[in-house]
């Protein structure tokens, strides 16, 4: 017997948001895995502090102006301007600073492995600032991650003699520990303010300091204006990170923040299978072994506080 007509009306008008939800999250895990190889191709022709100073800039100014035709605040509820500022700038102006100095020694698909550790050491700055007693699950999560980076850090697949490339890894690594610090800070606060002015002052409280550290560092750095650097500037500004972070508030109105956050984890999966098809990047079966337990380790964190197992 077939189903009438008003009951599939019903059956679609509870599927729907849900495979929205979902298309929401496949843009955003494609957005910025690509993103990874947008930031590669621009190192040549910009200091990489210039390029996360404009990069913010650009994206602060965007969702700035959208917010005041909507006519909605831009600032956020009294007494969280610092605190945002500053949370902001750990979480988004050094991760976004750190990522490009990494990026000039790095490849694209090992970067946003190191990048994508950072619930792994959120399991550290919780112990430390927020007195969180993780469980058994998140332990071992920690412990496998920890154990592929390791693996990941092999002298078969890093060469330990080269300055640069050890200062690359070693930018990666500090993005995703202050990008972590900068979680567990803002984690442990009750906020009055919406998402979207939040957003809108943690870029520009991100973008006023990395402005400075850019022009006092790289003020005699020449900008090459390529179609290259414009077109990644532009994809930052309005898909990156404003339309990417817009779909992002849609996605929280359905599931939690931390399902979100494990579908997520697929960013550096395709970002680092991306850099082989496009870099040339090695697919070796170490390299594969050592990628998988990291994010092994970081999906069995994610479950954990899915869970509730903190």
């Amino acid at each position: 017997m077939s189903e009438s007509p008003e009951r599939r009306q019903a059956i679609w008008a509870r599927l729907r948001p849900r495979l929205a939800t979902f298309g929401y999250l496949g843009f955003i895990v494609l957005c910025w895995a690509f993103n990874w190889l947008v930031m590669k191709l621009v190192v040549p022709d910009i200091g990489p502090i210039s390029f996360a100073a404009l990069r913010l800039v650009g994206a602060a100014a965007t969702i700035g102006l959208v917010l005041a035709l909507k006519g909605e605040r831009l600032l956020p509820a009294t007494g969280e301007v610092w605190p945002l500022a500053w949370t902001g700038f750990l979480q988004i102006g050094c991760l976004f600073s750190l990522n490009m100095l990494g990026l000039q020694f790095v490849p694209p698909g090992r970067a946003s492995v190191l990048v994508y550790t950072m619930p792994i050491w959120a399991i550290v700055f919780g112990v430390w600032l927020a007195r969180e007693r993780p469980g058994r699950r998140k332990l071992w999560g920690g412990l496998v991650g920890l154990l592929g980076l390791v693996i990941f850090f092999d002298p078969r697949l890093v060469d330990w003699h080269d300055a640069r490339v050890l200062f690359g890894n070693a930018m990666l690594l500090l993005s995703a520990l202050l990008w972590a610090l900068g979680a567990v800070l803002y984690r442990r606060r009750r906020w009055q303010s919406q998402f979207w002015p939040q957003v809108f002052w943690q870029l520009s409280g991100a973008a006023v300091p990395v402005s400075i550290i850019a022009f006092v560092l790289e003020s005699g750095r020449p900008i090459r204006w390529t179609a290259v650097l414009i077109a990644a500037l532009v994809y930052n500004w309005l898909i990156g990170t404003g339309f990417a972070y817009w779909c992002w508030a849609k996605v929280l109105t359905e599931v939690s923040a931390a399902t979100a956050g494990q579908i997520v984890m697929l960013v550096p999966v395709i970002a680092f299978l991306l850099s082989a098809v496009f870099f040339g990047e090695a697919l070796t079966l170490q390299v594969l072994v050592s990628v998988g337990l990291i994010l092994l380790g970081v999906l069995l964190t994610l479950r954990a506080s899915v869970r509730g197992r903190d």
